[in-house]
């Protein structure tokens, strides 16, 4: 059981060394089919809107911008330091990042075009970490998850640098919180026994030290977020042998259901980081071999994919800008 817990420990740190250039998909996967080429045409529906998401360069990371037709991708953050992790205001206004300017990985807030990056957290001053900053529905606060405590746990600061505090108290590692559409709840993945489990926590901290676990599995699930209605959480996991991208759904007694939403894609690529898209009616994604992922959208009724991105950086973490909000 220790050796258990001390591998998990060990995939927990994989993940957050994203931030470093190293993430690691904890089984790696090899590119097992033909990439489709960059599409040309206007998404289904009619509606273009823009993505954000992370690209490395070398050891080097920028947010970079691009629309849903895969068309003008640019560099938000070139005049910044190596910047990751993004995550839209629910307004579309501002982007939430990742950077490590003075030495600890800290939580930033700039514009949505680039401009006007300050700094929200400052844990580094007493040791810590923090990293996968989500923002709450009415964008007045912001949760991430830090170190600063000793095991990393999930925080709540204010948009405007006040009022950090912890949600959730137990000793299992956490990473990756996103928050409810209704403001209640956060999910996140979280260490369990034998694999990285889902759980809830109520954003009020209530119940701080007993949160609700989502999955249970011996199999690793992660990258969770919630769809704009609520009703489900898009998600990644290896439980069929090749990391895809699941949703589950939370049904009114507790009890969820969950289903392979890529399970028609098939194109042999491990599939990370789901993002719905503000309609609820898309899913942007990363995928490809290890260092080298590309950004795709899935249409969720029909389970076909696009690929937006094709070139040899390593694109990650994406999200949905402000149009369509």
């Amino acid at each position: 059981m220790i050796l258990i817990r001390f591998v998990h420990r060990a995939v927990l740190f994989s993940i957050i060394a994203v931030l470093l250039g190293a993430f690691v998909l904890m089984v790696a996967q090899q590119n097992g089919g033909a990439q489709s080429p960059v599409p040309t045409l206007t998404p289904p529906g009619g509606v273009l809107m823009e993505l954000i998401y992370a690209r490395k360069q070398g050891q080097h990371w920028d947010i970079w911008a691009i629309n849903s037709d895969g068309t003008n991708p640019h560099n938000l953050t070139l005049e910044l330091p190596s910047a990751n992790q993004p995550e839209i205001s629910p307004d579309g206004s501002q982007i939430a990042l990742v950077m490590q300017q003075t030495g600890a990985a800290e939580i930033w807030v700039m514009q949505a075009d680039g401009s006007n990056a300050h700094q929200l957290t400052y844990n580094g001053m007493d040791g810590g970490t923090s990293l996968y900053p989500t923002w709450s529905p009415d964008g007045r606060e912001i949760a991430f998850v830090s170190d600063v405590g000793g095991d990393w746990q999930v925080y709540v600061i204010g948009a405007d640098g006040e009022n950090q505090h912890a949600l959730t108290d137990t000793p299992e590692w956490k990473v990756m919180p996103d928050w409810s559409p209704d403001g209640s709840k956060i999910v996140y993945v979280g260490e369990a026994s034998e694999s990285l489990e889902l759980y809830v926590a109520q954003a009020d901290g209530s119940n701080a030290t007993h949160p609700r676990r989502l999955t249970t599995n011996r199999h690793d699930d992660s990258g969770p977020d919630w769809s704009p209605d609520g009703t489900q959480i898009a998600y990644m996991s290896e439980r069929g042998g090749v990391w895809d991208i699941f949703a589950l759904t939370l049904l009114g007694d507790g009890a969820s259901e969950t289903v392979n939403l890529t399970a028609g894609v098939a194109d042999g690529l491990p599939k990370a980081m789901p993002a719905w898209s503000p309609d609820g009616k898309q899913i942007a994604y990363s995928a490809g071999p290890l260092g080298g992922h590309d950004v795709y959208v899935l249409d969720v009724a029909t389970g076909t994919s696009r690929q937006l991105t094709t070139d040899d950086t390593d694109d990650w973490m994406p999200g949905w800008g402000a149009e369509g909000r």
